[in-house]
């Protein structure tokens, strides 16, 4: 599973339409927004939590919908296609894939495009991560850091549709899991 996290209700909505353009089946894109209910929230957590590996897909998030009491350690790939500007809020969200019981290794990646706004705030946030873990010392500042290098989005999602053989056309009878 590859979780997108992002910042704003309508970035999630445009990164769902490039992936359903780029031949993703609508049944492997589950959406969380703090628009959403908690009970839907959790119904669509659920959903995806039970579907065979051989469905795995996206789940698109907003950053304040992942925050806190959930659990999401059936994804282990956490690209942040929009930056959350404060740093407790991404380290919470990270929190929700990293946690107890997550059996295989999460990596964490921001996609940013050098000299774009989001490559300033990553810097911002990179500073503010080591302040704040060197207080806390609680391995946030590693995982950020790791995250840093990332190719462009673009690429990034095309390199991820191919890694999961997702072809336009296939599946297309499945029932869908996506409702905003």
């Amino acid at each position: 599973w590859v979780a997108l996290l992002c910042w704003r209700h309508e970035t999630v909505a445009d990164l769902r339409g490039r992936l359903l353009a780029a031949g993703v089946p609508e049944h492997r894109i589950y959406t969380l927004t703090g628009k959403q209910t908690t009970k839907k929230r959790d119904e669509v957590i659920e959903a995806a939590r039970a579907a065979p590996p051989s469905a795995a897909g996206y789940l698109l998030c907003t950053t304040d919908a992942v925050q806190t009491g959930i659990d999401l350690t059936f994804c282990c790939h956490v690209i942040y296609a929009e930056l959350a500007f404060v740093p407790a809020r991404m380290a919470q969200s990270i929190k929700r894939f990293h946690r107890f019981g997550q059996t295989a290794e999460v990596t964490v990646t921001i996609v940013s495009v050098n000299g774009s706004l989001d490559d300033h705030m990553a810097e911002i946030l990179t500073s503010k991560v080591k302040a704040i873990s060197a207080v806390v010392g609680d391995g946030t500042e590693t995982q950020v850091a790791k995250a840093l290098d990332s190719d462009s989005e673009d690429m990034l999602l095309a390199s991820l549709a191919s890694k999961l053989n997702f072809n336009k056309g296939e599946d297309e009878d499945e029932p869908e899991h996506s409702a905003m």
